[in-house]
């Protein structure tokens, strides 16, 4: 079994479409259904129709000071994770103004994370092909993930026949992060069902 965080879904599922036979099954969280400008289109008209006045207030101040800020001088890592934690917390958890900074304490991201966002996946339409994907699958779906919004995996036609997908009210991006017991309690529970 494949556990994984956000985009990195879309890597597992394409794996078992390429490799049937190495993957017994896949447990993604946060797992948007792609990962291009289409897709961040109809992410941010979600956002704008769904998301409360609060959480929209605090994004966009939070956008504004960001733009009105010089970031050439930080690192690609630098800018990422002060992105991530300044920047997007209104769109990536439950409460709006969350302070992830312990989440990233000790990270460095490499730069082939921008290669990877910006090159392979917007290039791979992972919807294609799902029936292909017969190993049991759960996605964590976190009702305030503005960023990815996978509750979209809801209106994709032809899911991976054993795909479940169970829905996170107190969460955004991070269910297994914001509702770990209740994330813990549905993987056990979804695995005896198995």
């Amino acid at each position: 079994f494949i556990f994984v965080q956000s985009g990195f879904g879309l890597v597992a599922l394409e794996s078992k479409k390429k490799y049937p036979n190495h993957i017994a099954g896949v447990i993604m969280s946060g797992t948007p259904i792609n990962s291009n400008s289409t897709v961040a289109k109809q992410n941010e008209a979600y956002f704008q129709q769904h998301a409360d006045a609060h959480r929209k207030k605090i994004d966009a101040e939070r956008r504004s000071a960001w733009a009105q800020k010089d970031h050439s001088n930080r690192s690609f890592s630098e800018q990422f994770i002060n992105w991530y934690i300044r920047r997007d917390a209104p769109r990536y958890w439950h409460t709006p103004d969350f302070d992830c900074t312990p989440v990233w304490q000790g990270i460095t991201m490499s730069e082939t994370i921008h290669y990877f966002f910006s090159t392979l996946t917007p290039s791979t339409d992972t919807t294609q092909n799902l029936q292909k994907v017969i190993c049991p699958v759960f996605l964590a779906a976190g009702v305030d993930d503005y960023d990815c919004c996978p509750i979209f995996w809801k209106t994709v036609p032809q899911l991976p026949p054993r795909m479940t997908i169970s829905m996170f009210e107190k969460s955004g991006h991070w269910p297994h992060y914001e509702e770990a017991n209740l994330f813990d309690e549905r993987i056990a529970q979804w695995l005896t069902q198995l």
